[in-house]
């Protein structure tokens, strides 16, 4: 009761049991008419989803108007809640949308429908980030060729080599050792 708003009090000062004042508030702000049945429908059939929404919050909202719709009175079928979960799907939805139309009436279950949305929304996202990843090293790459570079060449011998063990033949002679630079 003192969690209720001092101006709604009034809807539920003459009850005693709370499972019926939550009941009379439910009535007053959920009446169960035939506009609020009809506004619910038309919720559900114009529901979208919204750029940048996630596919799980789309579903959400559908299945929140379903809920209510039942609640209600007047439940939506499993067939036209798995229809409006594909039908507003952006473009790049396009593949999987066509192979869900294929499946058996059977298969075509709003709760199976959206594990494969899922599925296809991750995929989508891990393949855009690769694609980002490829194209700032194709970028690196780039502009790392496009360096400047020393236009000198390398010399290809050394100038004053000094003999040393490796660089060096030892030749005998009869008499003497003679040590001959490379």
């Amino acid at each position: 009761y003192l969690n209720v708003s001092k101006a709604y009090r009034c809807v539920i000062d003459d009850i005693e049991d709370p499972v019926a004042a939550w009941k009379r508030l439910e009535e007053h702000f959920r009446p169960n008419s035939r506009a609020r049945v009809i506004g619910l429908t038309d919720d559900f059939f114009s529901c979208r989803i919204n750029p940048q929404e996630e596919i799980g919050i789309y579903a959400a909202r559908i299945r929140s108007i379903v809920d209510q719709l039942k609640d209600a009175g007047k439940p939506i079928s499993e067939w036209y809640q798995a229809f409006q979960l594909i039908h507003f799907l952006p473009p790049e939805f396009k593949g999987i949308v066509q192979y869900i139309y294929r499946w058996d009436d059977n298969e075509f279950k709003f709760d199976k429908i959206l594990q494969e949305l899922i599925a296809e929304e991750s995929r989508l996202k891990q393949s855009i980030k690769d694609q980002n990843e490829t194209c700032a090293f194709q970028s690196i790459e780039r502009n790392i060729s496009k360096t400047p570079r020393s236009k000198s060449k390398p010399s290809s011998y050394k100038k004053n080599i000094q003999p040393t063990r490796k660089n060096t033949k030892v030749m005998k002679s009869s008499n003497t050792f003679i040590a001959e630079s490379n």
